[in-house]
């Protein structure tokens, strides 16, 4: 289908189309704005919940994995009090720790002893530290254990009962510690300590930690920024003072505002697509629809041009199952009521030429009944004059549809009874009733059902006019109404033509009396 045959074409199209796409697109625009300004804010809640929650989850994780390095510290003094010959070193099968820390020594109060690594310089323990680590707990601290380089480092007497036999000082992995590798995607990780100093950070950046606003809720949100961009930030206080009697470290997780809402943008740019598709849609159906709408009303618009140029042969094919078909329906039997009105217009005024060009009573009925036929949806017809007095008989014309059927004419005797029905209006009669002697020819021709009317000139009656049919006739209110006209014409017609033809025989029997009285005279 070719793009130029879908264009509207007329006023009416353009305002259908123009309509459903201004009823298209309101909805979708409406959605559009909603949807973004809805979408971006229910993101950043959304972030705001899943930053909290994830920064809990990781440190949750953070103390678990301590849990553990205090597991394999405990399991390591254990093995190395328990070696033969009191030997500070790891065996074989203590090996293992390597994994999970980067150095690890003794201190026995007066020297220093690495296992393996470099665990930096001696911390200086307070009183509450060395009533903790005598206890049997572990001590955590975050401090610098290097020059400009912080560390974690875990410390804990080989035997708590008897602390002279050494501490024992290890430096966790960081990646192991603060591991992130269960975080979710495009955020990153730093844990600061109570004085906002980064004990680990993923990215190195001082504007997060002056930027960072805690309150005094142990979990919460707050937004920082830097040259380039703005973040959103979830943290959760972790508790390490219970246990290790450490310092308070806070988790935080940052998500860029981009990446936050980066699925904005991919649903901008899917919605886009969809509201052009959408539109494409809208405007290539409407555009369908309304060329299949216009080209139904093009066919009832050159048809009424077609009726009004008097072609009322002219019909509209609709076959919609709508109210087009209905309309097109109603115009055919409009155009079909208007064509027969026109036609019955027609005859009838040729009956009245044709009639008042006749002056004999027997031609004016011949052409009347030749006229008729084919005119009122009746097979038979026949006329019936009257003679000049009740007891004379009638002479009856008749014609049929037949084939090679032309006009017969007889005569009828009417009886008084008839001649006083017929006085009557229009009379509708069938082989139910008493036979009536001017219908017996139409009877003998077949015919069954009949319309009878009389022809009257100044409540005179000159005639009946007979309509035959041999089953019930498919006769409207108008075909009765035409065969009343045409009763009234032959009625003025036959009675100008009886009186010329008295005047006639009034002239003939005054010339013959005075050419009489001439030949006498002569």
């Amino acid at each position: 289908m070719k793009l130029a045959a879908l264009l509207p074409y007329s006023k009416v199209a353009r305002r259908i189309l123009g309509l459903f796409v201004v009823c298209a697109l309101l909805p979708i625009t409406a959605l559009t704005l909603i949807s973004f300004r809805q979408v971006p804010r229910q993101l950043r809640e959304d972030s705001r919940q899943q930053l909290r929650q994830f920064a809990k989850t990781e440190g949750m994780t953070i103390y678990e994995r301590l849990d553990t390095l205090e597991t394999q510290m405990v399991q390591l003094a254990v093995g190395i009090v328990a070696q033969p010959g009191r030997s500070k070193r790891l065996s074989p099968d203590l090996r293992h720790p390597r994994e999970h820390f980067r150095s690890l020594a003794i201190f026995t109060g007066r020297y220093l002893q690495p296992l393996f690594g470099n665990v930096g310089v001696v911390p200086i323990l307070s009183t509450a530290q060395r009533q903790h680590l005598a206890t049997g707990n572990t001590l955590l601290l975050a401090d610098s254990c290097r020059p400009s380089e912080p560390c974690v480092r875990m410390l804990r007497y080989m035997e708590p009962d008897n602390p002279d036999r050494g501490l024992l000082i290890a430096e966790p992995k960081l990646n192991y510690v603060f591991g992130a590798d269960t975080l979710p995607q495009a955020t990153s990780l730093c844990v600061l300590n109570e004085t906002r100093q980064a004990v680990f950070c993923e990215t190195q950046n001082s504007n997060l930690t002056q930027q960072a606003a805690f309150a005094s809720n142990s979990v919460g949100n707050f937004e920082w920024q830097d040259s380039h961009q703005e973040y959103l930030a979830g943290y959760w206080t972790l508790p390490l003072k219970p246990g290790f009697l450490g310092p308070q470290w806070t988790v935080i997780l940052s998500k860029s505002r981009e990446d936050i809402l980066a699925v904005t943008r991919d649903f901008g740019r899917t919605l886009r697509r969809v509201i052009v598709l959408s539109l494409l849609v809208v405007v290539l159906l409407t555009l369908i629809q309304v060329r299949r709408t216009m080209v139904r009303l093009q066919k009832l618009q050159e048809a009424t041009q077609q009726i009004a140029d008097r072609r009322f042969d002219t019909r509209v094919e609709v076959s919609s199952n709508d109210e087009f078909q209905q309309l097109a329906t109603d115009f055919n039997q409009m155009a079909h009521d208007l064509g027969k009105q026109f036609r019955a217009l027609e005859t009838v005024r040729e009956i009245d030429r044709a009639l008042l060009s006749s002056l004999s009573s027997a031609e004016i009925v011949k052409t009347a009944l030749h006229r008729l036929r084919g005119f009122l949806p009746y097979q038979g017809i026949s006329v019936t004059l009257l003679g000049d007095s009740p007891a004379a008989d009638c002479l009856a014309y008749i014609t049929t549809d037949q084939q090679n059927s032309g006009t017969s004419e007889g005569a009828v005797p009417l009886t008084l009874e008839e001649i006083d029905e017929l006085q009557h209006e229009t009379l509708r009669l069938d082989l139910s009733h008493t036979l009536r002697s001017y219908l017996a020819a139409l009877v003998e021709q077949g015919m069954k059902w009949f319309l009878v009317v009389p022809i009257r000139h100044e409540h005179r009656l000159l005639g009946v006019l007979s309509l035959g049919n041999p089953t019930p006739p498919l006769e409207t209110s108008d075909d009765r109404l035409y065969a009343k006209q045409v009763g009234d014409q032959l009625a003025l017609v036959l009675s100008r033509a009886r009186l010329i033809e008295e005047l006639a025989k009034l002239n003939l029997g005054t010339l013959t009396a005075l050419a009489r009285a001439i030949d006498a005279k002569s």
